[in-house]
């Protein structure tokens, strides 16, 4: 869903720049994720990671033909950051209970890194809605 947004963010360039920071962070959670479960002997789930690129797509092909598709993804960029922030937060009291003390770094860095993707949607959707208003009166493409 990130790397679909990226590419059609054609008058954001902050949240542009914020995305391109996020997708660097979505690939070093997964390593830290990786190195965690080959630690355990434990393997990603194949049909989960599927899933979840198919409904990412699904979703950024959803929006793509509404008008409003910038604020359609910053909603569910938001909603998504804090989903999984709360699933790192699952992970870490399910480390600390186990005595995983070598996870908790790892998971801890991942859990604030969506915290301040959704932070930063949060912060910034007056300046994003204010654009998107502007390009729109002025009959201009408004929704990427």
């Amino acid at each position: 869903m990130v790397d679909a947004q990226i590419d059609r963010l054609e008058h954001y360039p902050k949240l542009k720049e914020k995305l391109l920071e996020h997708r660097r962070q979505k690939d070093a959670q997964l390593q830290r994720l990786e190195t965690i479960l080959d630690r355990l002997g434990k393997s990603r789930s194949a049909l989960k990671d599927t899933a979840m690129s198919t409904m990412g797509a699904i979703s950024s092909a959803t929006t793509a033909m509404a008008g409003d598709e910038i604020l359609k993804n910053c909603f569910a960029t938001c909603g998504l950051a804090n989903f999984e922030a709360s699933a790192y937060e699952t992970l870490i009291v399910f480390a600390d209970a186990a005595g995983d003390v070598e996870a908790l770094q790892p998971l801890r860095q991942s859990e604030t890194e969506e915290r301040a993707m959704a932070d930063f949607i949060r912060q910034n959707l007056r300046e994003i809605v204010l654009l998107f208003l502007t390009l729109k009166t002025q009959d201009r493409q408004a929704s990427r």
